[in-house]
């Protein structure tokens, strides 16, 4: 195994890096600079660059196929129900299958993955692996880590998994995800590093996980103040993973397997086209037969999902409005949207204001904006009471003295 460049990309400000050998020890102190200066130093090593995983959603899909092509196909309709964007915006990366057919996920908008990949590209860089930073802290089964840098708090709370939020809120986001885990899922420990173990917030967090039933060892300084000191430990558990997956996949390889074997695949094509000569007329007639079956498919197609623009797996995207219609038809007047909307009018309460509203599959996803966390986690066991459904608190961000808050009321956690 080469020598690896470790990049940390942000969203603003100078990039972090060092060098790993090929057994995950560090050639070198972490450095800060311009990308711009990593160009030789890219040469002969194997470039893995971490970007803001604040921009990725990590989830997890059952898909029991095998199939890359298959497994790409299904992902957004899979997750469907648990995004509220339009999944044509939005890039899936799968991870390796575990058993029962799942497979972690991660998700970021297409126009993030272009902007990352944009500026390597204008620095001269090209990465064989992209990852989201949350994935630097080391990871062991039964435990959880955290690193709370200034400002911002990363949490790695399994191989493929984790999430970033602000220092600020780490107590009582830690404590609203430990409460959503399933009992069998809480880990045993939680270790902490900090670039400030002194910090009162840090040691709040520390209080809060013990209180919730998680040892806590102890609160371990964090080098440098960056996650990036971490790194090494959990790369191995990062294995088969990449965002650069389907339209994003390196061509690196296959370019210089290709200036190899050009001619050979030159004489293979041209020997194709003349064996193909011979049977032109009956591979005609196949084609025009399939381009009048195709143009039928996608006739009734548009006749049956009148609003749906883009055809990709039309038994799929059919077989998937049916169910929804006949989920709406099922549903009564307390169960459904309507029932929904009461609830959610009768808990939202004068503290805090509803932004964005998304219904669908008999989910509804809404952003709300809170004066605190405390706020938001009252209206979240609120309007689970008032539903008696499932309320899943997926994000918080503060927003200066205000908390942005995403909620999801019914479907699987």
């Amino acid at each position: 195994m080469a020598e690896r460049l470790i990049i940390r990309l942000k969203d603003d400000g100078p990039v972090e890096w060092l060098v790993l050998d090929d057994h995950d020890n560090r050639v070198g102190a972490i450095q800060t600079g311009d990308l711009d200066s990593l160009t030789p130093q890219s040469a002969g090593r194997r470039v893995i660059v971490f970007v803001p995983g604040l921009h990725v959603t990590l989830l997890h899909a059952h898909l029991p196929s095998q199939n890359a092509q298959k497994i790409a196909q299904a992902l957004p309709y899979a997750l469907e129900e648990r995004l509220a964007e339009d999944i044509d915006q939005l890039h899936f990366a799968a991870g390796p299958a575990e058993s029962g057919g799942r497979r972690e996920v991660a998700v970021v908008r297409r126009a993030m993955m272009d902007a990352w990949l944009a500026r390597l590209a204008e620095a001269g860089l090209r990465a064989d692996i992209l990852l989201p930073d949350t994935l630097l802290l080391p990871f062991a089964a039964g435990e959880w880590q955290v690193a709370a840098e200034s400002g911002a708090m990363l949490v790695r709370t399994g191989a493929l998994a984790g999430f970033e939020s602000d220092t600020a809120l780490a107590e009582t986001v830690v404590t609203l995800k430990l409460e959503q885990t399933a009992e069998a899922e809480r880990p045993d420990t939680i270790a902490i590093h900090a670039a400030d173990p002194d910090d009162p917030e840090v040691a709040a967090l520390a209080t809060a996980c013990a209180a919730a039933g998680t040892e806590v060892p102890g609160i371990d300084p964090l080098p440098g103040g960056t996650a990036l000191a971490l790194a090494g430990a959990g790369l191995s558990t990062t294995t088969g993973f990449n965002l650069l997956q389907g339209d994003y996949r390196p061509r690196r390889d296959w370019e210089q397997r290709w200036r190899r074997w050009r001619l050979a695949a030159t004489l293979a094509a041209a020997w194709l086209i003349v064996a193909a000569a011979w049977q032109g007329v009956g591979y005609y007639r196949m084609d025009q037969q399939e381009a009048r079956l195709n143009k039928a498919i996608a006739t009734q197609f548009r006749r049956a999902l009148p609003g749906t623009h883009r055809m990709v797996n039309p038994r799929a995207q059919l077989e998937s409005r049916l169910r929804a219609l006949r989920a709406a038809a099922g549903n009564g007047p307390h169960n459904g949207l309507l029932a929904m909307l009461g609830a959610l009018g009768e808990g939202i309460g004068d503290q805090s204001r509803l932004t964005t509203l998304s219904w669908h599959d008999n989910v509804l996803e809404l952003q709300v904006t809170t004066p605190n966390v405390q706020t938001l986690g009252e209206l979240r066991n609120k309007l689970a009471k008032k539903t008696g459904l499932n309320v899943q608190i997926e994000s918080a961000n503060a927003q200066g003295n205000s908390v942005d808050g995403r909620l999801r009321i019914g479907g699987t956690s």
